[in-house]
């Protein structure tokens, strides 16, 4: 048991524990379109963790770039900056769950088991038709190899306020009967903006872990979603599938594909991406090479009004970090 441990595992009790995470990157995309920004900070973030009885508390900051990456208006310029990523209390008891305040999402947090998040977000959230936590609260309840969930939040994710009337009700299910097999099943009925647009999902997950500390984690995420960018009319489905594995000593390698698909008027939009890379990690740090494609075909490159299909290559090479303290 862990105090940092997600709500899918039980946590440590009278304990508590720092984590901080660190990628730098640098790397370079082919065409090179516009102004480079060769030089990325892919995870920043720092967590702090404390548990006394039944209760707990979560605090994690991440950093982002004031203005966002295509602004003028920021902080001090454009300067990277802070921002609250989880501000929640949990509290477990025989079973019982609930959590208040700026609260993890499920889905997130169950399609982050195993893939490297210095690498690249998750698919939902790397799409952005998920949020990695929200202004809400959440009840429980877990029995042996089993977790069940029900949220209500705002909706607007952390980095916006309410925006309407409406209410996101979710629901999820945590499911790991064997140690090398876990399945999620995730179901939402959103609402965003100041229209209060529908923003539903339905998804699933499956999860395999082969071999002990060293062996190979495979995933599988599948979303289908309606309503995406306030915009109701869009209705895209789309997942990833991955493999991470550790199985020569130090030596780590890692693939994704990604894909995404939706009817745009008459016509049918699909884009997708593939990862695979490779390093060495030497401690708690880790030095990575990657390569990354990047594709859009033609129907999306016309809705657009761009008229051809899009590719992209992107090779990069990353120094990250993972520290963890923890005191009982």
């Amino acid at each position: 048991m862990s105090c940092l441990a997600p709500y899918t595992e039980t946590v440590a009790e009278d304990c508590i524990a720092a984590r901080a995470e660190l990628a730098g990157r640098f790397s370079q995309q082919l065409p090179d379109l516009g102004i480079s920004r060769s030089f990325s900070l892919p995870r920043a973030r720092l967590e702090l963790a404390g548990g006394y009885s039944i209760a707990q508390i979560h605090v994690a900051t991440t950093a982002v770039r004031s203005g966002g990456e295509e602004g003028y208006i920021g902080i001090a310029g454009e300067a990277i900056v802070p921002a609250f990523q989880l501000i929640e209390l949990r509290v477990e008891h025989r079973g019982f769950l609930a959590g208040v305040g700026l609260v993890d999402d499920p889905w997130i947090v169950a399609a982050e088991r195993g893939w490297l998040r210095a690498v690249a977000p998750s698919f939902g959230e790397e799409a952005g038709w998920m949020n990695r936590s929200d202004l809400g609260l959440w009840v429980g309840y877990r029995r042996g190899p089993l977790v069940v969930r029900a949220d209500l939040s705002s909706g607007e994710g952390s980095f916006l306020r309410e925006r309407n009337e409406e209410k996101n009700l979710s629901g999820s299910l945590w499911l790991r009967p064997i140690p090398a097999l876990a399945f999620a099943v995730y179901g939402r009925q959103g609402f965003t903006g100041l229209q209060a647009v529908s923003s539903h999902r339905v998804g699933g997950q499956v999860h395999a872990f082969l071999g002990e500390e060293n062996g190979v984690q495979l995933g599988l995420e599948v979303l289908k979603a309606w309503g995406v960018d306030g915009e109701e009319r869009r209705e895209p489905l789309g997942g990833s599938l991955w493999a991470v594995g550790a199985p020569w000593g130090p030596l780590q390698v890692f693939a994704r594909g990604d894909l995404a698909s939706e009817e745009l008027g008459e016509e049918k939009a699909t884009s997708g991406s593939l990862r695979v890379g490779g390093g060495v990690a030497f401690g708690p740090a880790r030095l990575l090479g990657g390569w990354e494609y990047r594709w859009a075909g033609e129907d999306v490159a016309v809705a657009a009004g761009a008229g051809d299909s899009t590719d992209m290559n992107v090779f990069y090479v990353q120094l990250d970090v993972d520290l963890r303290w923890e005191k009982p």
